[in-house]
Order: structure tokens, then sequence, then C-alpha cells
């Protein structure tokens, strides 16, 4: 068996220096400390970063050329509240969260503000209009693109979208149904399977 595989490594091996490198960034965006970094095109690249309180700067850097100037947004408002992280979902819509949170629809030209959660500490959006947010031990969904947020059901923690009205949730509770649901041995999918009886 050790020498069927050889040549594959060698295969891999040789294939790894033409693979993408990372190049250090200079100059940096910011001396702040940057928790979260979004990309709506190759060349258009946004930072979420801590509160400076010295100045009156929003938590938000954005860079217009891949990176080789960056400009300070007024993002939050009131310039006074750090952000935890970011994401975009596309070229358009993104999203930056923390103790304030924000979106935008117009690839980062405008930002509106969101609803407050308390400290949020990861929020993603599947679709344009379905999106999680955690804040401590807390998980809320979103339906309308973060506008407004209702408590995740039945404990969801997790989720995968094929389209925008079809998904998959996880939860570590049992189902509130008379089956369970387990992994099928045979087959990547979820299948159903009678409950098992419990006792009188």
């Amino acid at each position: 068996m050790r020498y069927v595989y050889a040549p594959l490594v060698l295969a891999l091996l040789a294939a790894a220096p033409a693979q993408a490198q990372w190049i250090p960034q200079s100059p940096t965006p910011t001396h702040l400390d940057i928790r979260g970094v979004g990309a709506p095109t190759a060349s258009h690249v946004f930072v979420a970063t801590e509160d400076d309180s010295f100045d009156d700067g929003g938590a938000l850097f954005e860079s217009t050329d891949g990176g080789a100037t960056w400009t300070q947004r007024d993002v939050p408002e009131n310039g006074f509240s750090p952000f935890n992280g970011m994401f975009f979902l596309d070229a358009q819509r993104g999203w930056a969260y923390g103790n304030e949170n924000v979106r935008t629809t117009d690839g980062g030209a405008t930002w509106q503000a969101l609803p407050f959660l308390g400290s949020t500490y990861h929020m993603e959006f599947f679709t344009p209009t379905f999106g999680v947010a955690s804040t401590g031990g807390d998980l809320s969904v979103s339906r309308d693109g973060g506008l407004t947020w209702a408590e995740s059901p039945n404990g969801l923690y997790d989720f995968a979208f094929a389209d925008a009205q079809t998904g998959l949730g996880v939860s570590a509770r049992r189902p509130p149904s008379t089956s369970s649901l387990r992994p099928s041995p045979s087959r990547s999918s979820v299948t159903r399977s009678p409950a098992r009886p419990t006792a009188a």
C-alpha cells in the first residue's frame, strides 16, 4: 500500500509551490485590534475593529484598492462602540456586529443601524433575509435581513441552506414529536426513525 500512495504524495508536494501565498499587509489599516474582515469584492475590503475613545471616528475601516490604502468610516454613528466582527453574504449585503449592529445593502456605501441585541459575538446570514446572531448564551434569528430578531426555535444553532427557501437547522434538543432523527449509515442525509419506547 505504501507504494500505491507514493506518486500521489509526490504530486501534491510538487503542486504546493503553485498555491496562493499570504502577503503581509503594509501599511496596516489601523493600530486598533482588528476583530473581523469582510470583502464584498477582491479589491473592496472592510475591517471591523475595537473602539478608540480618543478619536471621533468609527470602528470600521475601508479599502477600495485591495488594502493599499485605508479610510476610517463613521460607523457606528456615535463613534464610541467597538465591533466584534463582520460578515458579507455577497458584493452588496454585509453586517457588522458588536455592542451596536449595522448592515449595508449597497456594498458598504451606506450603513443602517439594527436593533440592539446586547453584545453580539457572532452574526451570519445564510440568505439575504435569514440570519442568526449569538449574544453570549442566547441565539436569535432574523427573517428580514436583521431588521427584527426572535429567539431561535427549538434551540437551533447552526444552519445550511440549499436556496432561499430550503434549509436545515441543527439543535442539541430532541425534536418535539413522536419520532427522532438519526443519520443514515449508508448516505449523507437525515432519515426519520421511530422513537424509542419510554418506560411506563
